[in-house]
């Protein structure tokens, strides 16, 4: 793959994945920040991250069907990337985002792809404990057995409108 210096320059949280669907680079001080914003501190060190699979971090299996199709569409040329709006709250923050998955070629041949979500609009609230996903999801686990899922119909993608409350997802109430 080529080299991903200039990822740190890009607006947002931005990772590059190769066609192997490992993460490849991201970038760094966003990246970092915005982990620990959203008390994902076991995801903030780079290093956590970089060299593992992207569906290690993809809650639920529609959703990582969904990415894998979409980025087997770019493999065989069908489409050169994607793009979907999202809610990614924090239990003191309603945040919309707008994620973007571009091709990433080299002489025409595909080398991987460019993940880019950009912050459109954040707001206050007072905190929501509903909003707690580690103390939601230790709930949830002591009283049922199946997953929860939350729909956001604003998506363009209901596939990829899946909570991600996994702690392999790292995901603390980000609906991707």
């Amino acid at each position: 793959m080529s080299n991903w210096d200039f990822i740190d320059y890009l607006d947002g949280i931005t990772y590059a994945v190769d066609t192997n669907y490992k993460i490849v680079a991201l970038s760094e001080k966003n990246w970092e920040d915005f982990a620990r914003a959203n008390e994902g501190i076991e995801l903030s060190d780079p290093n956590t991250v970089v060299g593992r699979s992207l569906f290690e971090f993809v809650s639920g299996g529609e959703i990582r069907q969904a990415y894998q199709d979409l980025m087997n569409e770019i493999i065989q040329g069908q489409r050169d990337g994607w793009s979907c709006g999202y809610r990614c709250d924090a239990p003191d923050r309603k945040r919309e985002m707008r994620m973007a998955v571009t091709a990433v070629r080299t002489n025409q041949e595909l080398d991987g792809f460019l993940f880019q979500s950009i912050l459109l609009d954040e707001r206050s609230r007072p905190p929501l404990d509903i909003f707690n996903f580690r103390k939601l999801s230790s709930a949830i686990n002591r009283e049922v057995s199946s997953p929860l899922v939350m729909y956001h119909p604003s998506v363009e993608f209901p596939a990829l409108a899946v909570s991600c409350l996994g702690p392999g997802a790292g995901g603390y109430g980000c609906i991707v």
